[in-house]
C-alpha cells in the first residue's frame, strides 16, 4: 500500500503551508504538465489516472493535512516509507515528531497488511522484513496503531492446517499426513520461514506456536518414518523461536540424524548384493599376493631407490599410489591385512577424499552441508568462505592476474559471490565498513558481477540453508545479478579498482527468495 504526498506531487514544499489555496494549486498543476492540459501527471515514475490526482489533490481541501504533508517534506525517508519504498530508513526525528507520527501510522497499519499479504502469498519475505524493521523503531503507541487489525488471519489458516496433521500423526500413522508433509513447496507454503522470522516482537508467541506444532509433527514421525521426520526436523531448525522450544528440536534432530547415519541402506532399485562379502574376500586375496610380489621386490627398489639419490634435478620418479605405500607396509610388517585396516587405508587416500567431494555435489545444495564430513566453523570473518562446501567456486588459469578491492556496505555484513562472465570465482564474506582486497587470474576481458546476501547478526551456531555452520540472523536480503547493490553495478576490470557494497540501492524488483537465490547460484558452481 503507497501514499501519493500532494505537497511533493505539486512540488509545493517551499510554500507556506497556511497560505496554500486553490490558485496555487491549480498554478502548481500546469506548470507540473507544462501547460498541457492533456499532458498525464507522474509520481515517483507512475502515471496517475485523472481520477487518481484529483483525489489526491482532494486532500488538500483539509487545511490539516496541507500541514501534515508539508511537515512530512522534512523527513524524506518516512516520506519514501510511505509510498512504497519498504527499505527506506526512516529518521528518528520523524518517529518522534507528534504532527507526523500518529497520521503517518494510520497510514502505515494498511502498508503492513499489505506486505504481511504479499511475503505470504508471492514469497517477499524481504520487502517485509525491511518494513517491519523500520517501524520497530517507533515507540508502544506507534507500533500499536501500525501493527494492529486482523492481519494475524493470514498466519492462523495456516497453523490451524499444520494444528491438524499433528494431531493426526500423532492418534496414529496416517498415510494422508505423511504423503503431505511429501508435497514439494508444502512445507514452505505452510510455514513461511523467512515471514515468521520478521514477524514483529510482539508476535513471537505465532512463531512459537508454529515451532512447537513442527516439534510435535517431528517427534510423532520418529518412530514412523526417520527419513521424514529428519527433513521436518531441518526445516524447523531455521525457525528463530523460544531458546527452550530449539533446544527440544535440535535434540530431536542430532538423534535423527545419528539413527540415519547409522543405517547404510541399499541403493534405490538395486536388489542386495548378497556376493559382496565374497567378493570382499576373493579381492584380500588378490591383495595379499600383491603385496607378497611387492616384498619379493622390495630390495631391488631400495637398491634402485638409493642409486637415484645422486642423479640431477628432472629426473622423473615412478608415481606411486599412497594407498600402495601403505599397503606394502601393512603386509611387509603383519604379514597380512584385515578388511577393517584395508578400510582405513582407503579413507585415508586422498582419492577417496575427492570423490566425497565430487559426489557432495550431486546432492541437493540443502543437503550438502550436513552431509560433509569435515569440521566447519562457521566464524563471519572478512573474507571467509563460509558454505564454500556447499557452492564450490571454480579456479581457473587462464586470464591475467588481476586485484580490486571491495568496501562494505556502511550497516549490512554481506555474503557474495563473484562471477567473472560466467565463472564463479570467489565467496568472500564482507563485514560492514571493511575492506577486503582480492587476487584472482581473471579474464580482463569479461565484467566482474555479484550475487549477495546482505544481513545483520552472524552468528557461527546458527545452520545455514545449505546446511553449514554460520549464517546472519537479522534483516537478511538476497540480491541476484543486476541488482545494482554495488556502485558501480559491474566492475570493469580495465578501470575500476574498488566495487563498494550499497544494500540501500538493492532493486526491490531484483531481490530474490531464498530458494530462487540459491537455486540459481547453484547452476554456476
Amino acid at each position: 500500500m503507497s501514499w501519493i504526498n500532494p505537497i511533493e506531487l505539486l512540488r509545493l514544499q517551499n510554500s507556506d503551508p497556511e497560505k496554500i489555496n486553490e490558485e496555487d494549486i491549480a498554478q502548481a498543476l500546469r506548470r507540473l504538465r507544462s501547460d498541457d492540459e492533456e499532458k498525464p501527471v507522474a509520481y515517483r515514475g507512475q502515471t496517475l489516472s485523472e481520477e487518481q490526482l484529483k483525489a489526491v489533490i482532494r486532500q488538500l481541501d483539509d487545511p490539516a493535512l496541507v500541514r501534515y504533508y508539508h511537515r512530512l517534506c522534512q523527513y524524506p525517508e518516512l516520506n519514501n516509507l510511505l509510498a512504497g519504498d519498504c527499505f527506506a530508513r526512516i529518521e528518528e526525528k520523524g518517529l518522534q515528531d507528534e504532527r507526523v507520527a500518529g497520521r503517518a501510522a494510520e497510514q502505515l497499519q494498511q502498508a503492513y497488511g499489505k506486505y504481511l499479504e504479499q511475503a505470504i502469498e508471492k514469497g517477499r519475505g524481504a520487502e517485509f522484513a525491511a518494513f517491519v524493521e523500520q517501524v520497530e523503531k517507533g515507540n508502544e503507541i506507534f507500533q500499536d496503531t501500525v501493527f494492529q487489525g486482523k492481519n494475524s488471519e493470514l498466519l492462523e489458516g495456516r497453523l490451524s492446517v499444520l494444528r491438524q496433521l499433528a494431531e493426526r500423526l500423532e492418534q496414529h500413522p496416517v498415510a494422508e499426513g505423511k504423503a503431505s508433509l511429501g508435497e514439494p513447496g508444502f512445507l514452505r507454503e505452510q510455514i513461511p520461514v523467512d515471514v515468521l522470522n520478521a514477524l514483529p516482537v510482539r508476535f513471537a508467541t505465532i512463531r512459537d506456536t508454529f515451532a512447537e506444532t513442527l516439534v510435535r509433527i517431528v517427534e510423532a514421525l520418529r518412530e514412523q518414518d526417520t527419513a521424514l521426520a529428519l527433513g521436518v526436523a531441518r526445516y524447523a531448525r531455521r525457525l528463530r523461536a523460544d531458546k527452550a522450544l530449539m533446544e527440544r528440536l535440535n535434540r530431536s534432530y542430532r538423534q535423527l540424524e545419528g539413527h540415519v547415519q547409522s543405517s547404510v541402506p541399499e541403493p534405490a532399485g538395486q536388489p542386495a548384493q548378497k556376493w559382496l562379502p565374497w567378493a570382499w574376500a576373493g579381492m584380500l586375496v588378490v591383495l595379499v599376493l600383491g603385496g607378497a610380489l611387492l616384498i619379493s621386490r622390495f630390495y631391488d627398489v631400495a637398491v634402485e631407490a638409493i642409486s637415484t639419490l645422486g642423479e640431477p634435478e628432472g629426473t622423473e620418479e615412478r608415481p606411486e599410489e599412497d594407498a600402495l605405500k601403505a599397503l606394502e607396509e601393512k603386509l611387509s610388517t603383519d604379514g597380512s591385512i584385515t578388511r577393517e585396516g584395508l578400510e582405513e587405508i582407503l579413507r585415508e587416500d586422498g582419492n577417496r577424499t575427492q570423490l566425497s567431494e565430487a559426489t557432495l555435489l550431486q546432492l541437493p545444495w540443502r543437503e550438502r552441508g550436513i552431509a560433509f564430513q569435515g569440521e566447519l566453523l562457521g566464524e563471519g570473518t572478512i573474507g571467509a568462505a563460509p558454505m564454500e562446501v556447499c557452492f564450490p567456486p571454480q579456479l581457473s588459469s587462464e586470464g591475467a592476474a588481476t586485484a580490486f578491492t571491495v568496501i562494505g556496505d556502511p550497516v549490512y555484513d554481506a555474503l557474495v559471490f563473484f562471477f567473472n562472465g560466467r565463472t564463479y570465482f570467489q565467496q568472500a564474506f564482507i563485514p560492514a565498513k571493511s575492506k577486503f582486497n582480492i587476487s584472482k587470474t581473471l579474464n580482463e576481458e569479461e565484467l566482474v558481477s555479484t550475487m549477495i546476501i546482505f544481513g545483520q547478526e552472524w552468528r557461527p551456531d546458527v545452520e545455514s540453508p545449505c546446511g553449514t555452520p554460520g549464517y546472519f540472523t537479522k534483516n537478511i536480503f538476497y540480491g541476484g545479478f543486476a541488482a545494482y547493490a554495488t556502485d558501480p553495478p559491474y566492475l570493469n576490470l580495465h578501470r575500476d579498482a574498488f566495487l563498494q557494497l550499497k544494500k540501500r540501492s538493492l532493486m526491490p524488483a531484483r531481490q530474490l527468495g531464498e530458494d530462487k537465490f540459491f537455486d540459481l547460484l547453484d547452476k554456476y558452481k
